[in-house]
């Protein structure tokens, strides 16, 4: 099974005791009933992988990590929007004052919104693709 994974961290293949086997990217044979664990070098992720639950042939495997939007992160991305558009238009106002506060509250919505996207928690997860059958 070849294993590979981003630049954003380091990660170790290991085997049934916890002995280091390689630094992703690398290949790793696995018998029948053999496992190994691909773990974060920081320990605060790590993924089982058995032979047996992928089935026979030959596999990569591919850690990911993805920022999925919360219940409170897409609350922000909406209010945040709304503030950008209300801000917009009062900018296109005659009216100095509500120039004014339109750029105001547009910055305020691309502020909140980009909050929004640096406060998505990152899930990291192990994509297992089989590439060839026996």
């Amino acid at each position: 099974m070849h294993f590979s994974a981003g630049q954003d961290a380091r990660w170790e293949v290991r085997d049934v005791d916890g002995a280091h086997l390689c630094w992703l990217p690398c290949n790793v044979e696995l018998d029948e009933q053999e496992f190994v664990t691909v773990v974060r070098s920081d320990g605060r992720t790590r993924f089982v992988v058995r032979q047996e639950d992928v089935g026979r042939g030959d596999f990569s495997a591919s850690v990911r990590a993805q920022r999925k939007h919360t219940t409170g992160t897409l609350m922000a991305r909406v209010l945040g929007a709304a503030l950008s558009g209300a801000g917009s238009a009062l900018a296109e106002s005659d009216d100095r004052e509500h120039v004014a506060a339109g750029v105001i509250l547009s910055s305020l919505g691309e502020a909140a919104r980009a909050a929004s996207d640096i406060a998505r928690p990152e899930q990291e997860e192990l994509w297992v693709q089989r590439t060839q059958t026996p």
